[in-house]
């Protein structure tokens, strides 16, 4: 067993004897040390890693680097945020080459008041470069958090360029990023999660992405952005945006069959009014099983009346669900305000399917 040498304390006057004792923590395996590492902030790694020679050179095979600003600097300053770009940006660099990555997590959540016009310029390049180089790693997970006054741009490089492709990639997570065009079918063909969270499209590739089986985005669609196209092999979808109706309505004008779907949820609008939409979607979901609402009034809006008053329905013109696999459906609703409406539409459109749960929840 390694031993660590350490002073007694004497009487005062008398000198200090050695005192060599077990150094537990060297001869803790690689593996272990390496799993406990994946588990902190790439800085406290570091700062880790100074407490035995033994450890010195590990950091650079840890398979899991966090980043995180927050955690770089509790006084944030223009200097801070170089100090963080260049802390990464060596901290990369210094990786040895065999080490195959399995999580690059960056959070760079900054609050503008306290920087310089261009560091989320600054802040865009450096991301683009440091995943670039966490992809030549293997690099299976990734997980974004960029955050700056709205949210920064995650340059087009990065997911159409030819000469980055994330061959290992299984996940992909985004928070707050703003993206002009993205390409993931064609970028992270092995893609099986992606999740997208309060992020921003301007244009996505409409080609399916051909193992992706569970997705999560919340997100500002523009109009002409076609989402739903890349998604028909998920198994697991979660779809929350103010743009749903519009989302919807394309996917029905493309006929997109979802063959593989068995938990479904949409919301962030008034369901009553996507409820058309919803009953057409459902057509080409044969094996659905859950759906959950998530029933939210924008704005001062007005929901639809099932019974009398502008856009009525009735059971004459109610749109059926025919998904013969449905066993439950859950609406989860912000304010009550045209949920006993929303019950009721659910309750008539599924009278024709046996066993069907419906339950109402609070977001």
């Amino acid at each position: 067993m390694t031993t660590r040498t350490q002073p007694i304390r004497r009487n005062a006057g008398e000198e200090a004897v050695p005192y060599v004792g077990p150094d537990r923590l060297s001869d803790l395996p690689d593996a272990l040390r390496l799993k406990i590492f994946s588990s902190l902030d790439a800085r406290e790694v570091a700062q880790t890693c100074i407490l035995s020679k033994r450890w010195r050179n590990l950091w650079a095979s840890v398979p899991c680097l966090h980043f995180d600003y927050a955690a770089f600097s509790s006084q944030p300053s223009e200097g801070s945020h170089k100090r963080f770009m260049k802390f990464v940006t060596s901290f990369l660099l210094s990786i040895d080459k065999a080490t195959k990555l399995d999580i690059f997590h960056l959070s760079c959540c900054l609050d503008g008041d306290d920087f310089y016009d261009n560091i989320g310029i600054d802040m865009s390049y450096f991301a683009c470069v440091w995943i670039t180089v966490a992809v030549e790693r293997k690099l299976k997970k990734l997980q974004l958090e960029l955050l700056y006054y709205d949210c920064l741009r995650v340059p087009d490089s990065l997911f159409v360029s030819k000469d980055v492709c994330f061959g290992n990639l299984k996940l992909l997570s985004v928070s707050y990023g703003f993206f002009d065009y993205l390409d993931i079918p064609f970028t992270v063909p092995r893609l099986e999660y992606l999740f997208l969270d309060v992020v921003t499209i301007d244009r996505i590739s409409s080609n399916k992405i051909h193992k992706l089986t569970e997705a999560s985005i919340t997100c500002h669609i523009f109009e002409e952005c076609d989402v739903l196209g890349s998604l028909v092999n998920v198994e697991v979808l979660q779809f929350r945006s103010s743009s749903l109706m519009d989302v919807l309505e394309k996917a029905l004008q493309k006929s997109l069959i979802f063959d593989k779907l068995r938990r479904l949820t949409l919301g962030e609008c008034c369901m009553i009014c996507a409820f058309d939409f919803l009953s057409s979607l459902l057509e080409h979901t044969p094996k659905l099983e859950n759906l959950t609402l998530l029933h939210e009034i924008l704005h001062g809006g007005k929901c639809w009346q099932v019974n009398g008053g502008h856009g009525q329905k009735s059971r004459e013109n109610i749109g059926w669900f025919y998904c013969k696999c449905l066993k439950k459906v859950e609406i989860s609703c912000t304010t009550s305000d045209g949920v006993p409406q929303l019950v009721q539409l659910v309750k008539l459109s599924t009278m024709r399917l046996n066993g069907v749960l419906v339950v109402v929840s609070n977001l």
